[in-house]
């Protein structure tokens, strides 16, 4: 059965990249934004089907469409872990990402996201194109972190300290 399997080519494969990159947007993009959650897939069935489709259409489906990322609790693993996906396939094009908050800011699991970061950094290149009071603080964090990066996680740790009390003191959002 593998050999025949292995001998059986698609026809998808046969068309010239450019017919194909059309039948890409076909597939996959979408009218509304892609709403994306811990329980979403990261990214659709089609591209789980072979290296080379993934290859050829990840490009289209995360430039080309608008995502939603939700955000409960200033849980950041979440965010991060749609980063490191873009990074893992070259996605830099997307631009078009929005997050939307649910939930008090747990300055708790924001502290836990950013220790992830300090422990294992990476670029974090479309950051500055999001917008709000919230992401101005993650911002600043990150920034925080970066600044740090090569102090032990307890000396980052009382920095974003003092900055959560500057943060407290004008703002009741945090538990």
């Amino acid at each position: 059965m593998d050999d025949i399997q292995d001998h059986i080519e698609s026809r998808l494969l046969c068309l010239t990249p450019e017919l194909r990159n059309s039948i890409y947007r076909f597939a996959l993009l979408e009218s509304e934004p892609i709403r994306l959650t811990r329980e979403s897939k990261p990214h659709p069935a089609l591209l789980r089907v072979s290296r080379q489709l993934r290859n050829e259409g990840i490009g289209i489906w995360f430039s080309e469409n608008k995502f939603e990322l939700e955000m409960v609790a200033m849980d950041l693993s979440f965010f991060f872990l749609f980063i490191r996906l873009l990074d893992r396939y070259r996605a830099v094009g997307v631009r078009n990402a929005e997050c939307t908050f649910s939930g008090a800011g747990k300055w708790a699991n924001m502290m836990s996201g950013l220790q992830a970061l300090h422990a294992k950094p990476f670029a974090v290149f479309w950051v500055p194109c999001l917008q709000g009071k919230r992401w101005a603080v993650i911002r600043r964090a990150m920034e925080i972190v970066e600044e740090y990066k090569e102090e032990d996680w307890e000396t980052v740790k009382l920095v974003l300290k003092e900055f959560e009390c500057g943060i407290r003191l004008r703002s009741t959002n945090w538990e």
